[in-house]
């Protein structure tokens, strides 16, 4: 769950910093568009938490737990669909362009193999050669070639 620790990171400074979410897959469908709506203040918290994690670790994982980003993360980039839910429904108290940058940079730069295990490094996917991921969990391809080759 997510909790405020604001000041508790010197990366951080005194930046907005939530903390706690082992993987927002498990609260970016239920727990944020509620919140959007009962705690406005969390979520911009939240969106501003990400950007400042963004521009101090040059990316923003699904995972952050005791001031961490963790390799370790469920499928997806639940960090821009919780942007996107706050921007879509007027999240006030985020610098938006900055919070673009971050939802730009996880776009272009930091797309992961599926669900990100053992696997740390920026723009080294599938994602960035491909543009989508095989969902075998593997690597392996499927592609039916143009000559008929299977891969």
């Amino acid at each position: 769950m997510p909790r405020d620790r604001t000041g508790d990171f010197s990366l951080y400074g005194d930046a907005d910093m939530i903390d706690d979410h082992f993987a927002l897959w498990d609260t970016w469908r239920t727990l944020y568009p509620l919140y959007t709506i009962t705690n406005p203040d969390l979520v911009a918290k939240t969106v501003n938490s990400f950007i400042a994690r963004s521009q101090a670790n040059g990316g923003v994982r699904d995972s952050f737990v005791a001031g961490k980003d963790m390799v370790e993360q469920q499928g997806g980039d639940n960090v821009d669909n919780v942007i996107v839910e706050a921007y879509l429904k007027g999240g006030e108290g985020i610098d938006w362009d900055k919070a673009y940058q971050a939802v730009k940079k996880n776009a272009e730069d930091y797309r992961l193999n599926w669900q990100g295990w053992g696997q740390a490094k920026p723009g080294d996917s599938y994602y960035k050669s491909l543009g989508w991921i095989p969902g075998d969990g593997r690597g392996r391809l499927h592609l039916l070639l143009s000559d008929g080759v299977r891969l």
